[in-house]
């Protein structure tokens, strides 16, 4: 998902939330793991999951990959706000 040609995983979590709400629907939530060959291991990208679920973008791998893009601006938006805070 991250276009370094690696293989990824995307996780698509489905749940039915603690509580009763009027809204009965069940929640759902993107699990993203970059896949890091040279350690031999998967790391959790955190960042990425984070805008994705925010913004409900999280329902099927194809909305997923539709809003990288717009992940990867929203991440880059963040560095360089913070850097402007420094």
């Amino acid at each position: 998902y991250d276009g370094d040609g690696d293989q990824d995983v995307i996780i698509l979590v489905e749940y039915e939330p603690m509580t009763i709400s009027e809204d009965p629907k069940n929640l759902m939530e993107v699990r993203l793991y970059r896949n890091r060959p040279e350690l031999k291991e998967f790391v959790l990208d955190t960042d990425r999951m984070s805008i994705l679920n925010r913004n409900s973008w999280n329902c099927t791998i194809q909305e997923v990959m539709e809003h990288m893009e717009d992940v990867d601006h929203q991440i880059l938006l963040n560095v360089l706000t913070d850097a402007i805070e420094e």
